[in-house]
């Protein structure tokens, strides 16, 4: 009788401690979404920080491309573009007309979320 009892007990402090782990767990995965949540959102005005210091001068803060240099050298309105992002990400690249390429200045990833940044402008 003594070892049906010992071995319920143990059981029950099984099943509890593997609730207590799991819920624990969630904490820590909840925890670890959080903080990657947080580097994305900082990581978004260095993004705006990039655009605004290499395109806006063209295309403008709103991408209308209404700036003086953006009458000069016909940029596009670039706001509200349905453009694809690999598009986006080859302009950037590569330039178009008059605007110059990026590519060797820019990084792999600089180029991927300025591509993201002027879709949503």
């Amino acid at each position: 009788m003594r070892k049906v009892l010992k071995t319920s007990l143990l059981f029950a402090f099984l099943i509890v401690g593997f609730f207590v782990f799991d819920w624990r767990a969630s904490i820590v995965l909840s925890s670890a979404e959080i903080e990657t949540n947080e580097k994305e959102f900082n990581a978004a005005p260095s993004v705006k920080k990039l655009y605004q210091a290499n395109c806006a001068r063209c295309h403008g803060a709103d991408g209308r491309g209404e700036t003086e240099a953006g009458k000069l050298y016909d940029a596009p309105d670039i706001s509200g573009a349905r453009v694809s992002r690999k598009r986006a990400e080859t302009v950037i690249r590569n330039g178009a007309d008059s605007m110059p390429a990026y590519g060797k200045k820019f990084s792999k990833a600089q180029i991927s979320s300025l591509a993201d940044y002027v879709r949503k402008l």
